[in-house]
């Protein structure tokens, strides 16, 4: 069964697939909504939660663990769940890239064959820096 589209369901997702490459708490999620003009529904931040724990047992929000391992960092899933490739974090700025499906199969098959290792590219981050950041060195 389908689940219930509510327009708070809806502005959530919107919010978050137009911010794709960023990663959020539920507060800040919450905060971003309240100050966006884009969005016509406010939610309120009780309902944002509810919302992204439903949309992370969906498969539409991936759930991250910050760096400091006290809060969950949310981001949408728009590539898809299940499509066969990585996903690249910035330290620097905390912008997520979606590596290409290629060069996520050639870094995966490595490790599947030299390492006798099966990586789980829906739950794994790899962690560096981007271009714009690294210059900043």
């Amino acid at each position: 069964m389908a689940p219930y589209q509510t327009e708070q369901r809806k502005a959530l997702l919107d919010y978050m697939h137009r911010h794709a490459d960023e990663a959020f708490t539920a507060g800040e999620v919450a905060k971003g909504m309240l100050l966006d003009q884009e969005v016509g529904v406010k939610p309120a931040t009780s309902t944002i939660y509810r919302l992204l724990t439903q949309l992370t047992h969906e498969g539409r929000i991936r759930r991250l663990v910050r760096e400091e391992g006290r809060q969950y960092l949310y981001q949408a899933l728009a590539c898809g769940k299940g499509d066969g490739h990585l996903h690249l974090k910035c330290a620097g700025c905390g912008r997520f890239i979606h590596m290409g499906e290629a060069q996520s199969s050639k870094i995966i098959s490595e490790i599947s064959r030299k390492l006798h290792f099966l990586v789980d590219e829906e739950q794994t981050v790899l962690m560096g820096r981007c271009g714009g950041c690294a210059h900043g060195i």
